[in-house]
């Protein structure tokens, strides 16, 4: 068998597809990635190559014109997408003759063994049922807004994850690691269907981020066990996380009693001039029309910096984790605003210029 295509069509879909292969498989065949033949309604054909490693897989195809028997080709996938990332542009010819794979770009030739089949344990599921569409771009803005609150703890994997929910109007965010909460409403056409949520992983979030960042729409997929996203060129499959996610809603839906607007440069620039000496530890000292932001120890010294606020009434004294509060202004620009509520310690911090995403972090105790 032989297929001839073009740099241009099949290395932006290998590049893709080799982040599901298996890093480290019980069985090297496992690694491969898989491209099979497929005929195209407009009469032409296309190799359709796929990677699955036990938790994520993707799919994606490109065209070619094949010659010979049309068989299933099994290249190693790291090596394979490492060939074809550095080929020169222009046709590339892949030929499978005796067990091995040929590959030929102008004056640049490889050979690679054909893995043998691993079986059908190691193809990519089909994708669930359709819950929405919305634009790519946007889709990964909100996600990388949320996905630093993820716990990093992997004993507990529901707060090591981003809750997905599929709302009437809109796809929401959701991730805590119980010190802190961020949450992003991206609006969303949804269809109807009995699925509206689901956990990821954060691992798993983050590649969702690096391969559909630059997709012009992607549309969504949930069940009851997997999840699923496509642009159009590629198809990603994934598992999630089974298990109840800390309910949120009383957190975030709360009476406030007191709103300390400020620009969010001002405090983003203080904060990494004064976090100097404890990197746990950052008081916010707020009295009249002015913050005090300290950081210290006793045996290193002390930093602080006053920056401008709308007035408060009554001298207020609280302290975070410099990383925390630094994260929830790091989305916003201009004007911005930090709410106290009545019933909690907590603080939410949101800004007009960023609608539908808002950060709450808890203080902590010196």
């Amino acid at each position: 068998m032989k297929i001839v295509t073009t740099k241009d069509e099949i290395a932006p879909i290998i590049a893709r597809v080799a982040r599901a292969v298996p890093t480290k498989p019980s069985d090297p065949n496992q690694a491969a990635i898989r491209m099979v033949p497929h005929f195209n309604t407009d009469g032409s054909t296309s190799m359709v190559a796929s990677a699955f490693d036990g938790d994520t897989g993707i799919k994606g195809s490109f065209k070619v014109e094949v010659t010979g028997e049309m068989i299933e080709l099994r290249p190693s996938g790291l090596a394979f997408a490492d060939i074809i990332k550095d080929l020169p542009d222009g046709e590339v010819t892949i030929e499978l003759k005796e067990g091995n794979l040929w590959i030929k770009a102008k004056r640049s030739n490889y050979r690679i063994p054909q893995l043998s089949d691993s079986g059908s344990s190691w193809n990519v599921p089909p994708l669930p049922e359709k819950v929405g569409d919305l634009s790519g771009i946007i889709f990964a803005d909100g996600l990388s807004k949320v996905i630093a609150a993820t716990s990093k703890n992997i004993s507990l994997p529901t707060l090591n994850a981003v809750k997905f929910e599929a709302l009437e109007n809109s796809l929401r965010f959701i991730a805590t690691d119980r010190y802190r909460l961020s949450l992003v409403d991206l609006g969303f056409n949804r269809p109807k269907t009995d699925f509206t949520s689901l956990l990821v992983p954060t691992k798993t979030a983050t590649e969702l981020i690096k391969n559909f960042g630059k997709s012009d729409n992607v549309s969504l997929y949930f069940s009851d066990s997997l999840g699923g996203i496509s642009d159009g060129t590629i198809d990603m499959v994934f598992r999630i996380i089974a298990g109840e996610f800390p309910k949120y809603a009383p957190l975030v839906e709360v009476a406030t009693s007191l709103e300390v607007e400020l620009l969010a440069e001002d405090i983003k620039g203080a904060l990494k001039r004064v976090n100097k000496f404890n990197p746990e530890f950052v008081k916010l000292l707020f009295k009249d029309k002015s913050l005090t932001l300290s950081n210290s120890t006793s045996e290193d010294g002390e930093g602080n910096e006053d920056i401008d606020i709308s007035s408060v009434s009554d001298e207020i004294s609280i302290s975070f984790n410099p990383t925390y509060i630094g994260d929830a202004f790091n989305f916003l620009q201009g004007e911005s605003t930090i709410y106290f509520s009545e019933n909690s310690k907590a603080v939410i911090i949101k800004s007009p210029n960023t609608p539908g995403y808002l950060t709450l972090v808890m203080p902590v105790q010196k």
